[in-house]
């Protein structure tokens, strides 16, 4: 008679539900079984819907799942819809051992978090409050999966790296997280905690999280911290290689220690452990020489950094690039923090255009002078500088991309002394090469004017 009554229920149950508006809201409609070995399967994180519709007694409705093989923090709620009498939950594993049990209240969503074990079969059941009343309407629950990424104490520590962010959920004052990490060659870490909203649970931080660190030897506290807004960052110093266990959890006060209240809630942090470096910015850095000039070979000059009166080693505080340093140009030397430093900073020397030679004068007028000389490699042009006497200063007077230049506008029959150079164009900055050797050089003469016979006589004549 009882496997037909909960039969016959199940079937009205399908009629009640779907006849009843929950528009609103998102949710699977489902029978319980009228028995353990017949209990109704049913998934994580889903919004189930059923009928109590005749439940009375010793009867109960019976629902199974099986827990993930990683462990976790569940969340179970139960909403009263339209349910007549009050209803207990009971969650059973398979020797019908009570894991957890709780009321229906009205209108209850929040839920209530418990730790269950992994890969392992529960059962939860429902009955009457009141064993001699008959309920009626629906209820709705369902189960919320957590992973739980902390260890749950300092001998199942989950290990970190340092220098990664991490997401891991408190969920409620049942609820540590417990992580472990070494220091390396490290002294000085810098620990950082934020809340973070997560839409799929849910979750944000509001209440207090307690942040603790461990020696791992001794189980010493080195240090405590209280977190309640957006973020924390402390800083510590701390042993080189060695382990330390970082514990975080929410803070267990007398506004929490109210029955179920104290493990309603989940809250999803952020948090990373990070070394404090010196940043390569904040050192003295130093080439062993800023200007060369170009041969066809690659120029590395040496490195020396300094900070805070220690001179940093090479390959362990630091290493040390080359790039653009064979052709003319501007080179850069790329300096990269190691270890105990962080960062990056380049710094640069110029590749100049070999001397230019072979600079001669090849025409004159008595207003111009034309220069030539030999093609330089890998440069952008070249430069031409002019004094107009032997103790004057040179001038610029112009550029051309030929190897070839005419100087005009100059005063007939007067020396000029010339210099050429190349030069390189490397983005808006231009690298000068070494000047050409000084080249002496004349305009022609003017027109002889005036010329007229001044005395003769038979066998001379004076011209003036």
């Amino acid at each position: 008679m009882k496997k037909f009554k909960f039969l016959m229920l199940s079937l009205l149950m399908c009629f009640l539900i779907n006849n009843t508006a929950y528009a609103e809201e998102e949710y699977t409609i489902i029978s319980g079984g009228y028995s353990k070995g017949n209990a109704t399967s049913i998934a994580f994180d889903t919004d189930y819907v059923t009928s109590v519709n005749g439940l009375s007694g010793d009867e109960a409705l019976w629902f199974t799942f099986t827990t993930p093989a990683q462990k976790g923090i569940f969340n179970i709620y139960e909403k009263d819809i339209s349910n007549s009498e009050p209803l207990i939950v009971d969650i059973l594993d398979s020797i019908n051992d009570i894991q957890s049990s709780d009321r229906f209240a009205d209108n209850y969503d929040d839920g209530y978090n418990i730790t269950l074990s992994p890969s392992t079969t529960y059962y939860i059941k429902l009955t009457n409050e009141d064993y001699y009343e008959e309920n009626s309407g629906n209820i709705k629950f369902c189960i919320n999966y957590h992973y739980d990424f902390g260890g749950d104490n300092l001998t199942s520590a989950n290990s970190i790296s340092c220098e990664s962010t991490y997401n891991a959920i408190a969920s409620g004052t049942i609820d540590e997280d417990w992580f472990v990490f070494n220091t390396g060659n490290f002294s000085e870490y810098l620990i950082s905690v934020s809340n973070i909203s997560d839409s799929g649970n849910g979750c944000e931080i509001e209440h207090s999280i307690e942040i603790e660190l461990y020696n791992e030897i001794e189980e010493e506290l080195l240090y405590k911290s209280l977190y309640e807004g957006n973020s924390c960052n402390s800083s510590i110093s701390l042993q080189k290689n060695k382990n330390y266990y970082l514990r975080i959890y929410h803070e267990n006060d007398d506004y929490y220690d109210h029955d179920y209240d104290n493990d309603c809630f989940s809250d999803a942090y952020q948090f990373n452990i990070s070394p404090v470096r010196t940043p390569m910015s904040s050192t003295v850095i130093k080439l062993s020489s800023t200007s060369y000039t170009y041969d066809g070979k690659a120029k590395k000059p040496s490195v020396t950094i300094t900070y805070a009166g220690k001179t940093l080693k090479k390959d362990i505080d630091y290493t040390v690039s080359y790039s653009n340093n064979t052709s003319t140009g501007i080179g850069k030397v790329t300096i990269t923090g190691k270890g105990n430093y962080k960062g990056t900073v380049t710094k640069t020397f110029q590749i100049k255009p070999k001397k230019l030679s072979g600079l001669k004068q090849s025409w004159r007028t008595t207003s111009s002078v034309t220069l030539t000389w030999s093609a330089l490699t890998g440069v952008s042009g070249y430069d031409i500088y002019r004094k107009d006497s032997a103790n004057g200063s040179y001038k610029y007077v112009g550029s051309t991309t030929n190897t070839k230049y005419i100087n005009s506008k100059l005063t007939a029959g007067k020396t000029y002394y010339y210099v050429v150079r190349g030069y390189k164009k490397s983005g808006t900055t231009k690298v000068p090469g070494t000047n050409s050797d000084v080249i002496t050089t004349t305009t022609t003469p003017g027109k002889v004017t005036g010329v007229k016979q001044s005395a003769y006589s038979s066998y001379y004549t004076t011209l003036k």
